[in-house]
């Protein structure tokens, strides 16, 4: 996009001599003139929406915020975006090199694209690293040489992690010289994956190995084995992966069942895991722990079968880079008769939290729910970061009822259609739920209480984050829309999230 009048109020900024010797120390130095720029950029590029008060403050906070980072509480219908693409332009024109991390893949694209023009007007590089190919991935790290002003690259966790793993211990030089002589900072959209319950997840790089393919008629043996066991409470399990680690030793030795010597000592070291695994893949199910469905790879089918794809039940998210280990992903094909993959071996690792703590000072994130003060606490502690709560730059009208519980299925079924049924007659009800199968027994249940099917909208999360669902205004003398939040999550930070996601009008 080309506009005469700001390139020259531009240029005549950034060419200055005093800007070119010291980005950092300039663009701090006139902090008012510069946020006057990056305001009237985003007016330029995103016509007729300009900077509300809550998010000029936001940016104002995170860079006064030096000797620590910074997560700020903003609650969701804020504008997420346009302080995430403000942010990162700030501490771009820095010099620094600016990681944007989302939820997932297609929020990380869809963030990138929808503040492009904004960067361009400012001069200043982005691109985003969720492609299938890994060549135009790892272009978008490599900056302008000619320029001072830092890149902007978007992705997810577990992308700019393989991307670490890969150029410091295969060395396959992915960042050439992006963070030579030059700050990193990292801004978060959602800090979920910084806390205590994602902290300790890590990303593994896996490598098949081709001779570990004749384990298969092992687990196929282990997975029998589990089958056949009958188990009547959770207490007997560990005795059971005993007695059946003991039965596969003896028919090992006794050649009954094939391993090579060379792995003997392999299999011995994992063989209770595996056990383990088989019993947990027993009762795992689909459309809960995982989907089975035709994996995508930027809109496009790359295969035809389905496959077992991982399930973030907290989000949502389809996960298909993720697999399970110690042999689940094994025993969850040949539960579901999917074709038996190899078990790979992790070399080398990196977890969430040393993934965070790589920024040290310059580190900042947004988020609709900080969580508890012992939450908040855990994250000061981990990263060195401070917190601020922003207000809504407009008062939000919501009430919470009183909690239900059922203790029998049937009668949790029957409360959650009665409730929709007598809401719906004035205003819209939203129905959260945990997965997939419990969104098939609701929708059921509802149309066996006479809801006519069409009248019904169906559809998965896309990631959790980023969902935006607008209801006519005229249903706000009515009281809005009616959420019911149809099970109980594993910590408060996420049924908060439940209900104030859906609050942004």
């Amino acid at each position: 996009m080309k506009n005469p009048k700001f390139n020259e109020k531009f240029n005549k900024i950034f060419n200055l001599e005093l800007y070119q010797n010291n980005p950092s120390d300039y663009v701090h130095s006139h902090v008012d003139q510069i946020i006057s720029l990056l305001l009237y950029a985003w007016a330029i590029a995103n016509k007729p929406q300009s900077p509300k008060d809550t998010q000029i403050v936001a940016l104002l906070l995170f860079i006064s915020s030096e000797s620590k980072g910074l997560l700020e509480q903003i609650r969701t219908g804020e504008g997420k975006t346009l302080i995430l693409g403000l942010t990162a332009a700030f501490f771009a024109l820095c010099g620094y090199a600016v990681d944007v991390v989302s939820s997932n893949r297609d929020l990380a694209i869809d963030g990138e694209q929808k503040c492009r023009t904004f960067f361009e007007l400012l001069k200043l590089e982005s691109g985003h690293i969720c492609s299938e190919n890994d060549d135009i991935n790892h272009q978008s790290y490599r900056p302008d040489l000619s320029t001072k002003q830092g890149n902007i690259v978007y992705g997810e966790v577990g992308a700019f992690q393989r991307d670490i793993l890969e150029d410091e211990f295969n060395n396959k030089k992915i960042f050439g010289i992006r963070y030579k002589d030059r700050e990193k900072c990292l801004i978060i959209d959602e800090v979920d994956n910084m806390c205590l319950d994602r902290a300790r997840h890590v990303l593994y790089l896996s490598h098949e190995i081709a001779s570990l393919k004749w384990l298969e008629t092992l687990f196929i043996n282990l997975w029998a084995a589990v089958l056949r066991t009958e188990v009547n409470n959770s207490n007997e399990i560990s005795q059971n992966i005993e007695d059946i680690s003991y039965f596969m030793k003896k028919n090992i030795e006794n050649k009954n069942i094939y391993v090579s010597e060379y792995l003997y000592d392999y299999v011995d070291y994992k063989l209770k895991r595996w056990i383990d695994s088989a019993f947990q893949g027993r009762i795992m199910r689909e459309d809960d722990h995982f989907v089975l469905d035709i994996p995508k790879a930027d809109g496009q089918n790359i295969q035809k079968h389905r496959t077992i794809i991982v399930v973030d039940k907290d989000t949502g998210t389809e996960q298909y880079s993720t697999r399970w280990s110690n042999g689940l992903a094994q025993f969850l094909e040949l539960k579901y008769r999917r074709k038996l993959s190899v078990e790979s071996l992790k070399a080398v690792f990196i977890s969430n939290k040393t993934f965070f703590q790589r920024y040290k000072t310059h580190l900042y994130g947004l988020t609709g729910t900080l969580g508890s003060e012992n939450s908040q606490s855990f994250l000061a502690d981990l990263y060195n970061v401070q917190f601020a709560d922003l207000p809504t730059s407009r008062k939000k009208s919501y009430y919470r009822f009183p909690s239900k519980a059922s203790f029998e299925h049937e009668d949790w079924l029957d409360s959650i259609a009665r409730e929709s049924i007598q809401q719906v007659k004035i205003r819209p009800v939203l129905i959260i739920c945990e997965n997939v199968e419990s969104t098939e027994n609701i929708w059921n249940e509802l149309i066996r209480h006479g809801v006519p099917p069409h009248t019904i909208a169906k559809y998965r999360r896309d990631g959790g984050r980023g969902t935006d669902i607008q209801v006519d205004s005229s249903v706000n003398k009515d009281g809005g829309l009616h959420v019911i939040l149809s099970y109980l999550p594993d910590n408060v930070r996420v049924e908060e999230q439940a209900f104030w996601t859906y609050i942004s009008k």
